[in-house]
């Protein structure tokens, strides 16, 4: 057991670091407080920094304009904020603008840095291993934060465009009198693609527990940033990369399907944990849209084991990896996640066979034992089709389908509109809206001098 003086003073020592992080990200672009105050030096304390809740909180606020789910009119009026009724009926402007997870994400960015300062300035020659450890983690927490404020606050990467695109402020140093303007969209992919490609070298094939970075996630991560950069090659190089450490899927036939909580945190699937939150998504008001819900067949598990059937004869989510019911939605990355990333990027290359053997391989998991017949599909348009459409059945609430939705507009073939009612009165999203890019918060956009997205 460890000494308890010892762990209340690496206690001690991340929880004033914490403290301090959040104080001067009050203001991201504000000057620096006294970096002298607490600054842990120590390999273990930066551990402990790195291991702190706020370091695996992802943003599931995009969750909350996408098209998963609705609201009967009494819960939408419960709201008491305003931002959220907005978010909801994409009419959200820059004084609704994401302030907290604006907030959160350079929050994790400033520790990240701080951790990578410290490992550069001192000397760790006798724990060379760990500091390395720690330098990997750290690039892939910041990488990750990059690529959620680019999937909420700037547009879907298009090769043609990217270079001239705006991405978001590349925040490389923890000092705070340094104003950094948006960096290019393709800025931002090429160095959230490079540290990752750094951190993959440095971190160990498999961590002590799915809340650390380690090789096989940062892999799957790659494999993410690649799909919405729209790099097939890429997506199938890495995620062939994490399968090969880790491709353990869950047979869903071994799940209670009468159980209110039937996944475990941590389970066998999880190569990545994270958890967002995002109120308005609680299961209690956050009804599932019948046309997602009626696309289960009657033998696929994921139907009992997803959803729970309300009084009102609607239905509300069950299935999170977080291993519990509520808010907080499990927004990591899984093998199954994977193993659709390297599908649709195989049909995108015209390799169908391929294709539909990962879909397969994923499906046999999901199905009642016996029920599931493998499908055979030689086009490799109608593999496409069938691949995305499992990958929002299996994705549900993962805080992705918004990011989907704003690639998948940019072709015609798999653009969608949006619609949701309220009080007798429909409002619509329309594909590669300037609504699907979320405002600056309009604080920091006057304090920064940023420019604003376009509404």
């Amino acid at each position: 057991m460890m000494n308890i003086k010892i762990f209340k003073q690496r206690f001690s020592v991340a929880t004033v670091m914490l403290l301090w992080i959040l104080t001067a990200c009050q203001d991201f672009l504000e000057v620096k407080p006294n970096q002298q105050l607490v600054i842990p030096q120590k390999l273990n304390d930066l551990q402990a920094l790195l291991d702190e809740t706020f370091i695996n909180t992802v943003p599931a606020i995009a969750e909350g304009a996408a098209d998963n789910y609705f609201l009967t009119d009494a819960d939408f009026n419960s709201f008491p904020f305003e931002r959220e009724r907005n978010i909801y009926l994409w009419r959200n402007t820059a004084d609704d603008g994401d302030a907290g997870n604006w907030q959160r994400m350079y929050s994790t960015i400033l520790a990240c840095n701080v951790v990578l300062e410290t490992l550069e300035a001192n000397n760790y020659s006798d724990n060379q291993n760990v500091a390395s450890q720690l330098k990997g983690q750290a690039l892939f927490h910041r990488a990750n934060n990059f690529f959620n404020l680019l999937m909420i606050f700037a547009p879907a990467y298009q090769e043609a465009t990217a270079a001239t695109d705006l991405g978001i402020p590349l925040r490389l140093s923890s000092d705070f009198n340094q104003v950094n303007g948006r960096n290019s969209l393709a800025a931002c992919y090429d160095k959230i693609i490079t540290d990752l490609q750094e951190a993959s070298k440095l971190l160990e094939p498999r961590g002590i527990v799915a809340t650390r970075p380690d090789r096989c996630n940062t892999y799957a991560l790659l494999s993410r940033v690649a799909l919405y950069k729209q790099d097939y090659a890429m997506v199938k190089a890495y995620a062939d990369s994490a399968l090969a450490i880790n491709n353990n899927l869950i047979d869903y036939n071994s799940l209670s399907t009468s159980s209110n909580i039937p996944f475990v945190r941590l389970n066998a699937e999880t190569l990545f944990y994270a958890t967002g939150v995002y109120t308005i998504l609680a299961p209690s008001r956050c009804r599932i849209s019948p046309e997602l819900y009626q696309q289960y067949e009657a033998q696929d598990l994921r139907k009992q084991l997803f959803f729970r059937a309300n009084a009102d004869g609607t239905f509300q989510f069950k299935g999170n990896y977080s291993g519990q019911n509520g808010s907080s939605m499990f927004t990591g990355i899984t093998t199954a996640e994977v193993l659709l990333n390297r599908a649709e990027a195989l049909a995108r290359q015209n390799e169908t066979t391929l294709a539909m053997a990962d879909l397969n391989t994923l499906l046999l998991k999901r199905f009642r034992n016996g029920s599931y017949t493998p499908m055979v599909v030689s086009n490799h348009a109608v593999a496409l089709e069938v691949i995305l459409r499992e990958r929002r059945k299996e994705l549900i609430f993962r805080g992705l389908r918004w990011y989907d939705l704003k690639r998948l507009n940019l072709s015609a073939a798999t653009s969608t509109t949006l619609s949701r009612t309220v009080a007798g009165q429909t409002y619509s999203l329309l594909p590669n809206s300037n609504a699907y890019v979320f405002p600056i918060p309009s604080d920091v956009i006057e304090r920064g001098g940023l420019e604003q997205n376009p509404r």
